[in-house]
């Protein structure tokens, strides 16, 4: 735990001294079967999701059942929820590890029969009674990485009342071509860090994965090379999954520059009006999709298709990216970047 700790503390320090930092652990953790006790240190340290989760679980959850899914192991919205007053807290945690350490937790909490910790997929438990508020942050980098559309929609169907509140209330991720800052590594020992990730993620996966994408904290928007468009949008208060998993976007380049990629970032509406957007000191950093290098000239076009590829065996969808840039008609590049993750 010592270790994890340090490792938590040091991101967020370079982080809050807005040093461009890429990490490769966040997205892959986007997916529960690699999330590490430095995720969920990383998480309990970031004030900027903390008190917009805190305003409005105050606001909502007093004398309910609440419905959490994916707790995590420092349980910290279940802790939230029982000093905002809510009646009773049902937590739902996938990963097996996490489960084990919520409970450790839990029994230090002394919150009695107001918190009920369960081990399982929600989508396969069933409660004694319905939830009045469903509370999660199973948002992903990218919005629905986590499968937070799966899971959610299936608590709307299943485990809660027909008004339930929703928090969070939906995620727009939004998507642009990109010219990645050439100050990426501060210094040794950044590379370092980053280095420090890569037995944790072979001996999660069995395999060493090659990867191409990244969170990068502190990018400066003016990397950008076209004005963002939204890629993704959730709507987790209605009930109701995205109805497409693939899109096209044209984008027109506004300056010149070296592409080498998509820059994606979420909002995340966790209540009304209450939104974070993954620009800000988060954890929720942009991630940048790694594309080869081309030189681009205002007034060239980006086409770009995405695409979530979901299947029943597969808990979340796994993204691809297509990319051709077309310049007076003639298509001069065309790239893919397939999903890092193992099928």
């Amino acid at each position: 735990m010592t270790r994890e700790i340090e490792l938590a503390d040091q991101i967020w320090a370079m982080i809050r001294a807005k040093q461009v930092l890429r990490l490769p652990f966040p997205y892959l953790a986007d997916h529960h079967a690699s999330w590490d006790e430095t995720v969920y240190q990383m998480l309990v340290r970031d004030s900027v999701r903390n008190e917009v989760y805190r305003r409005v679980i105050d606001a909502t959850v007093r004398d309910r059942v609440v419905v959490e899914i994916g707790p995590g192991s420092r349980l910290f919205l279940t802790q939230l929820c029982a000093i905002a007053g809510a009646r009773k807290i049902y937590a739902i945690e996938a990963n097996r590890d996490a489960y084990e350490r919520g409970c450790a937790l839990a029994e230090t909490l002394c919150l009695g029969e107001q918190l009920t910790l369960i081990h399982g997929l929600s989508t396969e438990i069933d409660l004694p009674e319905l939830g009045e508020v469903c509370v999660s942050e199973i948002i992903g980098s990218i919005g629905d990485a986590e499968g937070a559309t799966r899971f959610l929609h299936d608590a709307t169907r299943r485990l809660l009342t027909d008004d339930a509140v929703m928090i969070p209330r939906g995620c727009k991720t939004w998507v642009s071509p990109v010219e990645r800052p050439s100050h990426l590594y501060p210094d040794d020992a950044t590379e370092a860090l980053i280095r420090s990730f890569a037995p944790s993620m072979t001996d999660t996966f069995g395999q060493v994965i090659d990867l191409t994408r990244y969170k990068i904290h502190n990018i400066p928007r003016a990397s950008l090379l076209a004005p963002e468009q939204i890629f993704e949008a959730l709507d987790f208060q209605s009930g109701e999954p995205p109805r497409s998993r693939e899109c096209q976007l044209s984008f027109i380049a506004t300056r010149d520059g070296v592409f080498d990629g998509l820059l994606l970032w979420i909002h995340l509406e966790v209540g009304l009006g209450q939104v974070i957007d993954a620009f800000d000191n988060t954890s929720w950093a942009p991630v940048h999709v790694a594309l080869s290098p081309f030189q681009v000239r205002t007034g060239d076009i980006f086409e770009v298709r995405c695409t979530a590829q979901t299947s029943a065996e597969r808990q979340t969808p796994a993204y691809g990216f297509e990319v051709s840039l077309m310049r007076d008609g003639i298509m001069l590049y065309h790239a893919v970047n397939k999903p890092d993750l193992p099928d």
